[in-house]
């Protein structure tokens, strides 16, 4: 099924995503609204691959401004605030919904969903064991 992604209302990209199944993946056929959004995406998206999340990890910095840099790129995109509709632009619950530049130069971007329907209705039960660790025994 096809959804729009949106950011304060105005559509970046379309997305084929198996409808409402747990977390779901797919590349993002931007529009012309994601250019509000690029340089955020793919300041989070440099962190993400150089600190080995999506592949091996760059050397480590000692770089303290680096480091404020990355967490701040990060914060930024965490805070973009996007949106899943469906094609008749009615809102999708979601948990989030991500954005990762997967190839800056050729424009490829890969969006992650997580259907906000898709978790179950009750908590995990904790073993004996954690339950005691945790303070819950």
């Amino acid at each position: 099924m096809w959804y729009v992604v949106h950011h304060e209302g105005v559509p970046v990209g379309r997305v084929e995503l198996t409808p409402r199944v747990g977390l779901a993946a797919g590349e993002l056929l931007t529009l012309p609204g994601y250019e509000i959004v690029r340089a955020r995406v793919d300041a989070a998206s440099a962190v993400l691959w150089a600190t080995g999340v999506f592949g091996p990890p760059a050397p480590p910095s000692a770089d303290t401004d680096a480091d404020l840099e990355a967490r701040t790129a990060l914060a930024t995109a965490a805070a973009l605030g996007l949106e899943l509709r469906d094609d008749h632009g009615r809102p999708v619950p979601t948990t989030f919904v991500n954005l990762l530049s997967v190839d800056e130069f050729r424009g490829e971007v890969l969006a992650v969903v997580r259907f906000a329907d898709s978790h179950a209705g009750v908590g995990a039960a904790l073993g004996a064991r954690s339950a005691a660790r945790h303070g819950h025994a």
